[in-house]
C-alpha cells in the first residue's frame, strides 16, 4: 500500500499551540509580577505606616519635653496636663489617643497609642511608655545632714535659678547672689583673696557647674545645700569649701596640703554613692565661724532654710509595642 505523505496544516496547528502555551505562561508571569508588586506596595506602606506612628511617639514626647521638665506640680494635675497635651499633637498621617497615667510613689508611667497611616487603608500602631522619676531640689531645713541620711544624686536646680553661660570669673571679695540656684554653664573661677579672710563666697541654694571648679588662695566657699562640679576640681593653698547639703564630684580633684572640703551630707563620685562615705569629707562644723591656716576665718551662715521641693523629671526611656 502507498503511505498518505500529506502533511499540510501541521505546521500551522504547531505553531498555534505554541503562541496559545507561551502565552499562557506570559500571562502567569505577568500575574505573578503584578502579585509580587503589589506585595511590595503592601510592605512598604506598612513600613511607612510604622514610621508614621514612631514620629507621632516623638513628637508627643518632644512637646512633653518642652511644656514639662522639669515637672514640680501635684502628680494627678500632670497626669491630665499630659492628657490635654494630646490635642498639640497634631500630624497629617499619625494621631496619639488612649492615654494611661500610672502614679507610683518614686515614678510616673505615662502610656498612650500612636496610630500611624500610608496610602488609602494601611494602618500600624504602637503602644508607647514614657516615664518620670522623682527627685528633689535642695535639702530641707538641714536637719540630720550631720549625719548624712540624705540620699538624692544632686541635679540641675529646678526652681528660681541664675544662669551663667559664659563661665563665671569671682574677684577677690565676695560674691552677691541673692536666694537663687546657680547653675554655671562653664568653669567657676575664684580669684586669689588678699584682704583679710580672702575670698568669702556664699551659695544660698544649690550650685551647680558644668565645667572646672577652679579656687585660687585664701578663700572660703560656702554652699547651703548641693553641690555638684562635673570636669575636675582644682584648689590652691587655704581654700575651705563647705556644702550643706550632697556633693556629687569628679574624680579629678587636686588639692592643696592646706585646703579642706567639708560635706555634711552624702558624697557621689561621677554619680555613683560613696558607701562608706569618704574619710576625707567630714560634716560641716558647727557654730559660725571655722579658723583655716594663718589668718583665714570663714563665716559659716548654717544650713538653708529652704524646704526640699520634689519634682518629677523624664528620664528619656521610651518602651515600646508594635501591633
Amino acid at each position: 500500500m502507498r503511505r498518505i505523505r500529506n502533511e499540510k496544516g501541521y505546521a500551522l496547528l504547531l505553531v498555534m499551540l505554541m503562541v496559545v502555551l507561551f502565552t499562557i505562561m506570559g500571562m502567569g508571569l505577568l500575574a505573578m509580577n503584578m502579585n509580587a508588586a503589589k506585595q511590595f506596595n503592601t510592605k512598604e506602606e506598612q513600613v511607612q505606616a510604622r514610621h508614621q506612628a514612631e514620629m507621632g511617639i516623638l513628637h508627643y514626647q518632644a512637646e512633653i519635653e518642652k511644656n514639662f521638665h522639669p515637672v514640680i506640680e501635684d502628680k494627678s494635675a500632670f497626669c491630665v496636663s499630659l492628657e490635654n497635651l494630646k490635642q498639640q499633637v497634631i500630624g497629617k498621617y499619625y494621631s496619639i489617643s488612649a492615654s494611661e497615667c500610672e502614679i507610683e510613689n518614686e515614678k510616673i508611667t505615662f502610656s498612650f497609642t500612636s496610630k500611624g497611616t500610608a496610602g488609602v487603608r494601611e494602618e500600624k500602631i504602637v503602644e508607647a511608655s514614657i516615664f518620670f522619676e522623682k527627685k528633689t531640689s535642695g535639702q530641707g531645713t538641714g536637719e540630720g545632714l550631720e549625719s548624712g541620711n540624705t540620699n538624692t544624686l544632686p541635679t540641675m536646680p529646678s526652681n528660681s535659678v541664675r544662669k551663667e553661660l559664659n563661665g563665671l570669673d569671682v574677684d577677690n571679695g565676695t560674691f552677691p547672689l541673692g536666694k537663687a540656684n546657680l547653675y554655671i554653664l562653664g568653669d567657676l573661677t575664684v580669684e586669689s583673696g588678699f584682704n583679710m579672710g580672702g575670698s568669702q563666697i556664699e551659695i544660698p541654694n544649690d550650685l551647680y557647674i558644668d565645667g572646672n571648679m577652679d579656687l585660687h588662695n585664701q578663700g572660703c566657699v560656702v554652699v547651703r545645700n548641693d553641690l555638684t562640679v562635673l570636669d575636675k576640681i582644682k584648689f590652691g593653698n587655704k581654700i575651705y569649701l563647705f556644702v550643706y547639703g550632697d556633693a556629687n564630684l569628679p574624680d579629678d580633684i587636686q588639692i592643696h596640703n592646706n585646703s579642706e572640703i567639708f560635706i555634711s551630707g552624702n558624697v557621689f563620685i561621677n554619680g555613683k554613692k560613696q558607701n562608706p562615705k569618704p574619710a576625707e569629707y567630714t560634716a560641716v562644723p558647727s557654730g559660725n565661724v571655722y579658723k583655716g591656716q594663718g589668718n583665714i576665718s570663714c563665716q559659716l551662715p548654717g544650713p538653708s532654710i529652704i524646704q526640699k521641693q520634689e519634682f518629677w523629671d523624664l528620664n528619656g526611656k521610651i518602651e515600646a509595642i508594635y501591633k
